[in-house]
């Protein structure tokens, strides 16, 4: 019996491998095939190489601080592999975008190596680095509108707050430049937004703050601005309650309010260059789809990070209202 089951799965891994090309691993057009999912989930594993090491080998920028690792798979495909339970949101992006059918997003699963569980990505090799001087600007006038335009309403929609140059790769297939989404990990994140404006981030959430203000809607226009290069702000008794990360990152000014005893930033606020996820046009197929999103969808798409804890109904929920918003305020063409 156990000599019948490995002779299936080795039958059925190779047919996997048959049954795709290199084609479908390169075309962003087909990423959507779940055949591409199996094998990253499947496949074994055969070189791992630290992402920062890989890179700087072929003169490129990094933009991270957490574990990242390029897989070498079977047949030759690489992969990245990130640990950690937040990168769940990595997968569920993939399958949003897979349900959606934009933005193009490289296939996600969640699988275990080297005794850590983590997101594996398909690895998308650009020549184009988005991150080198007035690069990223560029770009976006290369893009498809239609293609930015859906991406802008795939990030408000689900969440992504945090988009930029160090989030997308600018890719080129068959004269072609598409913008591919990647570490979608702000997808995990509870906040509050208005369409058009940026969104806040709630930071943390401490009873001690004590806002008792549990019966009102979000006080937008009642914020304050943090300055960190000011000791009276920095010496505040809540700021000592905010995350190291939060305190130490590299930044000058921020929008903040203190609502339902939780910390909420708005990141990008003085930066005059950040693009909005705001679109005031799509087409008439995006609008039905986003029209036909529904609760029972959104928990086929989040089933494993609800289950787990990592996502709560009121984030569902927020993420229909922020849907309601987009209908409300977008025209379908």
């Amino acid at each position: 019996m156990i000599k019948k089951i490995i002779y299936l799965s080795l039958f059925f891994y190779i047919n996997i491998i048959s049954a795709l090309s290199i084609k479908e691993f390169e075309n962003p057009k087909l990423w959507h095939d779940k055949s591409i999912a199996e094998y990253l989930k499947t496949a074994s594993v055969k070189n791992i190489i630290p992402m920062r090491e890989f890179l700087e080998s072929a003169g490129k920028k990094d933009d991270f601080t957490n574990e990242v690792s390029l897989i070498e798979l079977e047949g030759g495909i690489r992969a990245v592999f990130k640990p950690g339970e937040d990168n769940y949101f990595e997968e569920v992006a993939y399958n949003v975008s897979c349900h959606l059918e934009y933005p193009y997003v490289p296939p996600t699963v969640m699988r275990t190596i080297n005794n850590q569980e983590g997101s594996l990505q398909l690895f998308v090799e650009t020549e184009i680095d988005l991150l080198d001087d007035g690069m990223y600007e560029q770009m976006f006038e290369k893009f498809d509108e239609n293609d930015i335009n859906n991406l802008k309403l795939f990030y408000f929609v689900f969440g992504q707050w945090d988009s930029g140059a160090y989030n997308l790769l600018a890719y080129e297939y068959e004269k072609k430049v598409y913008a591919i989404a990647i570490d979608n990990e702000g997808f995990a994140n509870m906040q509050k937004v208005r369409y058009g404006e940026l969104p806040y981030i709630r930071i943390c959430y401490d009873e001690s703050f004590k806002t008792n203000d549990f019966d009102i809607p979000f006080p937008f226009d009642s914020y304050k601005i943090l300055k960190k290069s000011s000791k009276d702000d920095m010496n505040q008794d809540f700021v000592k309650k905010l995350p190291d990360w939060f305190r130490t990152a590299p930044y000058n000014h921020r929008k903040y309010i203190l609502y339902q005893d939780g910390f909420w930033c708005q990141f990008h606020a003085f930066n005059d260059k950040f693009i909005k996820s705001y679109v005031d046009i799509c087409s008439e197929k995006i609008y039905q789809t986003l029209q036909k999103l529904d609760r029972s969808t959104l928990h086929s798409l989040y089933k494993k990070v609800l289950n787990n804890g990592l996502f709560k109904e009121a984030q569902i929920d927020d993420i229909l209202e922020r849907r309601d918003q987009v209908l409300a305020s977008v025209k379908a063409s």
